[in-house]
């Protein structure tokens, strides 16, 4: 019997959209702060994988979050926090 409710209950289409919320409510969501001047906030991410050119293999790319400006400085994967 437990199969078989089971089985109802896996291809019942209401079952499936009608499901219990097992978490805390979600909080308000804020804003980021923006940033007073250039270089104050910004964001980091690499680029890695690509094809060998002197030497490199990978693109970090820096942007200012204020003003937009973007560097793109070319480094290796292998690349650590020093």
């Amino acid at each position: 019997m437990r199969n078989t409710i089971k089985q109802y209950v896996k291809n019942y289409d209401i079952c499936q959209r009608t499901k219990v919320v097992r978490h805390a409510p979600y909080g308000l969501m804020k804003p980021n702060e923006a940033p007073d001047r250039p270089w104050k906030s910004i964001s980091m991410d690499f680029i890695t994988d690509l094809p060998k050119s002197a030497g490199d293999d990978a693109i970090l790319i820096v942007i200012d979050r204020l003003t937009k400006v973007a560097h793109f400085l070319p480094c290796t994967k292998e690349m650590d926090a020093r």
